[in-house]
């Protein structure tokens, strides 16, 4: 079984996060930016993997944000 999974993170610092973000991508995440955010798809084959890649994902993110915060980004 195929487990998906769709993240969409609206932003100013949209193309920034995924290009810190994207550079540890394993085939089955992919990202991508539009005009309003950046948007992260996941497939998995169990949902307790695909938990586990969410939450490392949106920590990380949450770490780069955070950065970006205190350089003014």
């Amino acid at each position: 079984m195929n487990i998906k999974g769709r993240i969409y993170i609206e932003s100013i610092s949209a193309r920034l996060i995924e290009e810190s973000v994207g550079q540890d991508n394993l085939p089955s995440i992919r990202t991508s930016t539009d005009e309003r955010g950046v948007e992260i798809f996941i497939e998995s084959p169990s949902v307790g993997s695909l938990l586990s890649t969410t939450d490392d994902l949106l920590m990380n993110i949450k770490i780069v944000t955070d950065l970006f915060d205190l350089l003014g980004l």
